[in-house]
């Protein structure tokens, strides 16, 4: 039995571990929990063990706080902060080869506004009899 694909090959950017046109994309809001996984390592897998994955953050090797924890070949963001947006690459040695993905996370903020920030002016009264007063509210950090 023949199979055909496609196949794309790229030298890595320079200075980095990665090329950005092939890599794959994941979203998250502020402060839900998120998982990164490996991704296409089902045909790296040895069937008596998991692979041994090192996880990189901008190319560079991390530290993970206690927020962000390693599972098998996955990285767990218990609650996704701005800081947590970028590229994180996993590498797992195959047959004496080095395999890597890289995945960018690109981070959104909430989907509310937090108002913690802000003041009602309580001194505005309604103009009309009857009605309930116009609410005044400013940005203190404005």
């Amino acid at each position: 039995m023949k199979v055909s694909m496609s196949l794309t090959v790229a030298e890595n950017e320079s200075g980095l571990c990665y090329n950005s046109r092939i890599r794959y994309l994941e979203k998250s809001e502020v402060t839900k929990r998120k998982e990164i996984s490996c991704p296409d390592m089902d045909d790296f897998k040895k069937s008596d063990r998991e692979p041994d994955v090192v996880w990189y953050k901008e190319c560079k090797p991390k530290m993970w706080r206690s927020i962000i924890i390693q599972k098998g070949n996955a990285l767990l963001i218990q609650e996704v902060h701005e800081e947590h947006g970028g590229n994180y690459t996993c590498e797992l040695k195959y047959e004496g080869k080095l395999v890597r993905r890289t995945t960018e996370l690109k981070v959104t903020g909430r989907s509310y506004v937090d108002f913690s920030s802000w003041h009602w002016n309580p001194g505005v009264k309604s103009s009309v009899l009857g009605q309930d007063p116009l609410l005044l509210w400013r940005n203190l950090h404005s």
